[in-house]
């Protein structure tokens, strides 16, 4: 059976390598507490991944979360409700 993190990801038109899809694994892997919101935080302060601003790019970060995990790749936290 062929891993699915054998090939590089495309999400949000940026391609995610296999070593930092790995690295998305263990991050997940260690914290396992976390939110889905704090995970995806931590994920892009770990791949630097922010906007020519400096803003971090969460919604391209909780898409690859979600990618994985429907792929059966990592365990996410169950989705919380938003308060308003």
């Amino acid at each position: 059976m062929v891993n699915e993190l054998d090939t590089p990801v495309l999400i949000s038109g940026r391609y995610f390598t296999v070593q930092e899809l790995y690295e998305v694994q263990e991050t997940v892997r260690m914290f396992p507490k976390l939110s889905r919101a704090e995970l995806a935080k931590t994920i892009c302060e770990n791949l630097s991944l922010v906007i020519p601003v400096g803003q971090y790019k969460k919604a391209s970060c909780l898409q690859l979360l979600d990618k994985l995990h429907r792929q059966g790749l990592i365990d996410l936290p169950v989705k919380q409700e938003e308060k308003i």
